[in-house]
């Protein structure tokens, strides 16, 4: 029987005082990256009339990771249909053998381990423990291009208050165009 007991003693002291704990992989910010799909799973919306396939993202640097919900079973037929658009997008880039049937003959194991560069931004804002913190959210998906180097984070990802947050379009209406205005 090899185990860690038998190679270092049941007796050793291992102090672990001076150690930190990790927090895991941190959660991609705004910018460019190549990233590759991982654990690929089925849950049902949260009115649980639809369904949704819920992958992990992990940047190839290890930068962090990001969670992307596709809703390809929804009720309405809009959300419906961008879900599935969003699906066959990632697909396509990330090189599934086929992308317009993935789950003939496949099933979920043929969408771990598609590498695609994915944009990332601000897609909000939200409220925890008294603070308000950005969410963030895959914009875009497209093909990995091995000869010129996803960016990475962008200068303005480390933003950690609301003046800086609005600076990035993440407050409500910052889709809409400028007006270009002076309001005096």
């Amino acid at each position: 029987m090899n185990t860690m007991n038998d190679a270092l003693g049941d007796d050793l002291d291992l102090d672990l005082t001076d150690n930190t704990v990790s927090e895991g992989m941190g959660l991609l910010k705004s910018g460019v990256y190549d990233a590759v799909s991982k654990k690929p799973e089925w849950k049902k919306t949260s009115k649980g009339s639809g369904k949704m396939l819920v992958i992990v993202f992990e940047d190839l640097k290890g930068m962090g990771q990001i969670t992307f919900r596709f809703n390809v079973m929804n009720a309405s037929a809009d959300a419906q249909k961008i879900g599935r658009d969003q699906l066959k997008t990632f697909l396509t880039h990330g090189g599934h053998p086929n992308p317009d049937r993935p789950l003939s003959g496949y099933g979920l194991d043929a969408m771990e381990g598609l590498k695609v560069r994915i944009l990332v931004d601000a897609d909000g804002t939200y409220t925890k423990d008294n603070q308000t913190r950005v969410s963030y959210a895959i914009k875009r998906f497209s093909e990995v291009d091995p000869n010129v180097p996803a960016a990475g984070p962008s200068p303005m990802a480390n933003a950690s208050n609301t003046e800086n947050v609005v600076s990035m379009g993440a407050a409500k209406g910052a889709n809409k165009p400028l007006d270009d205005e002076i309001p005096f």
